[in-house]
């Protein structure tokens, strides 16, 4: 006999939006399920380390206001130490001809400008300047409008109001940007889970202002989340999977697990998966036709292709930035191996060595290839980097992909072509980072997928997380969440 229970909120699926919607209301003593949906480890095995499939990163704190209050509330993220690792250098840009370390810093920023750059200075600051005066009027907008993304045609109409193109900032099309600026705006693909050519300027602009900060790099991110969640009462199960939705009439009942092993009961439910499998565990039935063509209108455009590099410190160039963007080619299409970013971790399990995690974007539709089209990346990826670190193929201890590294077909393998898919759409994209509404045609469940605020990554994960527990918690008319 299956075994039954009755939970305030069901969480299915990892996607992190649902699952700190599920911390937020646990902190409200809701009781809280998560299953997992049996989602592909964080980590893969290469030799006797695990590493990390795609290091995490979190905006600059103090640039996401409120990601830090929902980490705070969450209790994954220490008010009195912050997340991530220190960087000296926020970020590096390295082309064969040159090597500028950008920082927030104008003052360190023109110097760099004018010794590597300086044919490009006065038109990068005057529009980083109209950057950051857009900037400010963008999270204006946000924090007057918290129901993002808004609800229904009333709240749309207002919030289009709100940010109508005559009251804006005048901000040309990243496209328009110096070639620096550009080179920056196409890296902000590592950070947003929606198109470039769907994000409107100053959505990327914010992005590559955080850039310039300096994102945090957390390489354990989900570990951390995970024993928080579990530390403060809330049931997870990362290995169940929902066969399907159970209704009561027109209301959603709860969930039955795959083979039979449990049926949960549940008042509200949170799909925190992508769009086309929160519509696979709904019965065919009761299919909504407006939750189908949600799901036929919003599908992955790029993916990350990710290598791993292990190498002795002391191979590496001094004054070696933690977070590098390698360009070949400034003029040519920036993506693939003509974008490359480098992340520098540490290694715990080899003391002296240093984790290079080589990340660039690639077509999704290229995944029927394999290892065809793979295979020579991965190649031009390692010569990218070699021209960086001199003697590399010498120095090598290790050399790794999430995409073949350890076995593909072993249980908690991390799944490559979801680790960041990148977004493009039919929808109207609200501020040029809303896409999916919270509210489904089901009175009592919301989707907190990552096609809901994919322009903003991470910051776009707190604003839907917030949201949602909020209206979870109006349904319930308990006191109030935040």
């Amino acid at each position: 006999m299956p075994r039954t229970s009755f939970y305030d909120a069901i969480v299915v699926g990892a996607d992190l939006a649902g699952t700190i919607a599920g911390g937020l209301l646990r902190r409200r003593k809701y009781r809280v399920l998560m299953i997992g949906q049996a989602q592909g480890a964080a980590t893969y095995a290469s030799g006797d380390i695990q590493i990390p499939a795609l290091p995490f990163l979190l905006p600059p704190y103090g640039h996401a206001p409120v990601l830090d209050e929902v980490l705070n509330t969450v209790g994954v993220e220490d008010p009195v130490h912050t997340l991530g690792i220190k960087n000296d250098i926020p970020l590096q840009v390295i082309t064969k001809e040159q090597r500028i370390d950008l920082s927030a810093d104008r003052s360190r920023l023109g110097a760099e400008l004018a010794r590597a750059f300086p044919q490009e200075k006065t038109q990068f600051l005057e529009t980083l300047d109209n950057i950051s005066k857009a900037d400010q009027q963008f999270q204006a907008q946000l924090q007057a409008h918290p129901p993002v993304p808004p609800e229904g045609l009333r709240e749309k109409i207002l919030f289009k109001r709100l940010v109508r193109p005559s009251q804006a900032i005048p901000l040309p099309p990243p496209g328009e940007w110096p070639p620096l600026l550009r080179i920056l705006a196409a890296a902000t693909a590592f950070i947003s889970h929606l198109d470039s050519n769907k994000r409107s300027a100053p959505a990327t602009g914010h992005l590559v202002l955080a850039l310039l900060s300096g994102f945090r790099v957390v390489p354990d991110f989900t570990d951390l989340l995970y024993k928080t969640l579990k530390k403060s009462g809330m049931e997870i199960q990362p290995k169940a999977v929902v066969e399907e939705v159970l209704f009561d009439g027109k209301n959603i009942a709860g969930v039955k697990t795959l083979r039979g092993t449990g049926v949960y009961n549940c008042s509200t439910l949170i799909a925190s998966l992508p769009i086309r499998k929160a519509l696979e565990i709904v019965p065919p039935r009761r299919r909504h036709r407006r939750f189908r063509l949600a799901a036929d209108t919003v599908r992955p455009a790029r993916s990350l292709f990710v290598m791993n590099l292990l190498v002795p410190e002391d191979a590496l160039p001094l004054g070696m930035a933690k977070q590098i963007l390698l360009v070949q080619n400034p003029d040519g299409r920036l993506e693939e191996d003509n974008l490359v970013r480098l992340l520098c971790l540490p290694c715990p399990q080899r003391q002296g060595q240093k984790l290079l995690s080589c990340s660039c974007t690639i077509p999704y539709r290229k995944r029927a290839l394999g290892r065809e089209y793979l295979g020579p990346l991965e190649q031009k990826v390692f010569e990218a980097v070699a021209w960086l670190v001199p003697f590399l193929k010498k120095h090598l201890k290790g050399r790794s992909s999430p995409f073949w590294g350890s076995r593909a077909g072993e249980e908690g393998h991390p799944a490559p072509w979801s680790l960041h898919p990148i977004f493009e759409t039919e929808h109207d994209v609200l501020m040029g980072s809303c896409v999916l509404p919270l509210r489904t045609p089901y009175r009592n469940m919301f989707f907190c997928g990552p096609e809901t605020i994919p322009g903003l990554g991470m910051e776009g994960v707190a604003y839907a997380a917030r949201e949602t527990a909020r209206l979870v918690h109006e349904k319930r008319k308990l006191k109030k969440i935040l």
